[in-house]
This record gives structure tokens, C-alpha cells and sequence, in this order.
């Protein structure tokens, strides 16, 4: 199957390392990291101990089109990760961004025969009744997040334990995943010899390491471009409040330019890379580059170099946003 010699090194370590793989529609990337203490108000208690990204473009339209390829890129960015780290994982965290994955609002409510305390058990329970009877079909629970609570019909409440209630109700958002999918990637990372012991949303995830606690409180939209699909997470009130995904990505951007400058998609993808943006350079501006350099199609089939006017490039890649 994989030309990768998998756990070809070391032993495992004892220390405790948080590995995480994520499965997009260009790439497979995994990262190990540990925390360390925080000394310092600009550190972030994370130590990135190794990081890899494998191409790889399998994942379509919330299909997994071949296995075979797509356990190869799962071993290659694993190894590769725990080569720079010297250390072998057992088990990671799943992050996917397909078009697929959607949410639910959903609502419960745990009563009481007196008034009294809340605590954990309670919330918990509260969160379990809202979940009651939520089976999509064909489709797979990732996260069933309580949004906010209510006590005795008085609702908004951000943590209610330590409160007085006869009543706990929960508003809960249920996001959820084709199963099929979900399954099949499962499978391609456990042929890696890998457990999977948490899967996320990736836009979730996005949303949890880039935004502050004082935007998700205020509200903020996260979103996600990859290759295949766009994806994005809504916060407010410090809750996740809806996901979404298009079949729309990057992708798209890299076929436009290729076509407009008549040139292969490698060519494409690194002038994207380096140059594409949404904001036109200022013609008048003589320190702003207008002009760059990279390669077209000649008319022997070869590449060839050329010039393009670099607000044709932001032109093609903010039409297509």
C-alpha cells in the first residue's frame, strides 16, 4: 500500500502530546504539539514539536474517491510530523471541512422536584434531554454544544451551576456529518495505525484558535477557504451558533488563472500563492510592483516565460470571492 516506513523510529514517548490531522480537498496535514507554561501574555501555551502537509486530492464532493491514495498521504504527514518531534502517537484529533457538515438547533429542558442547586449532573442532563430522539439519517453527531441555558424560563444563561432552579433547560447546537464519509475517512486513518479519539469541524476548530474570547462574545464569522469547499462557523455570546460549507474553494481560483493566462495549474497555484489578493495596486504608485513575472503555454506545448499586469491577477481572484 504506502512506499512509508511506518514507526520506523524511537520509542514511544510518555509525555503528553496533542496530535491532530486534518483532511482537506488539496492536502493532508498533521501537527503534534504539547503545552508549556505561559509566561508571558503573548505566548500561547502551545509547542509545535512537528508539522507536515501531504498533497493529496481525494476528497471530493464528500467522498473519499480512492482509499488507497489518501491512506498513503495519512502515513506520509504522520511520519514525517513524528520524525521532527521523536515521538510516535497512538491517536489524534480528525478535523474535516466538507460541504456536508451542518447543524441543528436543539432545546431541553431537566426538572426538578425542588428548587435547588445546580450542578454539573444537572447541566449535563439538561444537554442529554435537548439530544432526545436526534438521529438524522445517514448522518453522524460531532458536537452538541450548548449555546445557553435557562432557569426556571428565564433564559440566556451562560453557566448555570451554583444557581437555584426548578428548572434547567438547554439550547444546544447539534452539528452532524455524512456518515458515509465520515466513516470512510475513519477507516483510511486507523489503516495508518492510528486511533481517532476526536473529530471536529473544521471551521469550528478554525474559530477556536484564531478568534479571541471577546470576539466570539461579541459575534464573529469565521471562514474557511480550502481547495474543494468554503466553510464557515458563526459565534456569538461565546457559543457556536451555525456552520455552514459550500462545494466552492480554492480550487476554482487556481483553474481561473490557469485559463486566463494560458498555463498549467502548477503555474497557477504558486502565482495565486505569491501574488493573488483582492485589492488592486495603485497604477499611479511607482514603488508598488505592477507588473510580474512567471510562465504561459507556448505554442510548442512548453512553458514559457511571460509577464502578466498583476490587477489582472487580483481581478481574476476577487471576482471569484
Amino acid at each position: 500500500m504506502s512506499s512509508v516506513d511506518h514507526r520506523s523510529f524511537g520509542k514511544p514517548s510518555n509525555q503528553p502530546v496533542f496530535a491532530a490531522l486534518d483532511i482537506g480537498g488539496s492536502k493532508v496535514v498533521a501537527a503534534l504539539a504539547r503545552s508549556r507554561p505561559i509566561v508571558d501574555p503573548t505566548s500561547d501555551g502551545i509547542e509545535i514539536l512537528g508539522v507536515h502537509a501531504e498533497p493529496c486530492r481525494i476528497v471530493v464532493n464528500n467522498a473519499v474517491q480512492n482509499a488507497e491514495p489518501l491512506e498513503r498521504a495519512i502515513r506520509a504527514a504522520l511520519d514525517e510530523a513524528e520524525k521532527q518531534a521523536r515521538i510516535q502517537v497512538s491517536a489524534v484529533t480528525l478535523g474535516i471541512s466538507a460541504p456536508g457538515i451542518r447543524g441543528e438547533l436543539r432545546t431541553g429542558e431537566a426538572q426538578f422536584s425542588v428548587q435547588r442547586e445546580v450542578d454539573d449532573n444537572d447541566a449535563r442532563q439538561a444537554v442529554q434531554n435537548a439530544m432526545v430522539e436526534f438521529a438524522p439519517q445517514g448522518r453522524s453527531l460531532l458536537h452538541a454544544l450548548p449555546i445557553y441555558y435557562a432557569i426556571d424560563g428565564t433564559s440566556g444563561i451562560v453557566d448555570p451551576r451554583r444557581l437555584h432552579a426548578s428548572r434547567l433547560g438547554a439550547a444546544v447546537y447539534a452539528v452532524t456529518a455524512p456518515s458515509g464519509f465520515l466513516n470512510n475517512v475513519k477507516a483510511c486513518v486507523q489503516r495508518a495505525h492510528v486511533e481517532v479519539s476526536t473529530v471536529l469541524a473544521g471551521s469550528y476548530a478554525s474559530g477556536l484558535a484564531t478568534l479571541l474570547p471577546d470576539e466570539k462574545a461579541i459575534g464573529a464569522l469565521v471562514i474557511d477557504i480550502g481547495a474543494q469547499a468554503c466553510s464557515m462557523a458563526v459565534f456569538a455570546d461565546g457559543a457556536l451558533v451555525h456552520v455552514d460549507a459550500i462545494p466552492l474553494g480554492g480550487a476554482k481560483i487556481t483553474a481561473d488563472l490557469a485559463q486566463i493566462m494560458c498555463t498549467n495549474e502548477p503555474v497557477a497555484e504558486k502565482t495565486k500563492t505569491l501574488h493573488g489578493g483582492v485589492i488592486r495596486v495603485d497604477d499611479a504608485d511607482p514603488s508598488v510592483t505592477r507588473r510580474i513575472r512567471t510562465a504561459r503555454i507556448g505554442s510548442d506545448g512548453r512553458l514559457e516565460s511571460a509577464e502578466f499586469e498583476l490587477n489582472l491577477i487580483r481581478d481574476v481572484v476577487r471576482a471569484r470571492l
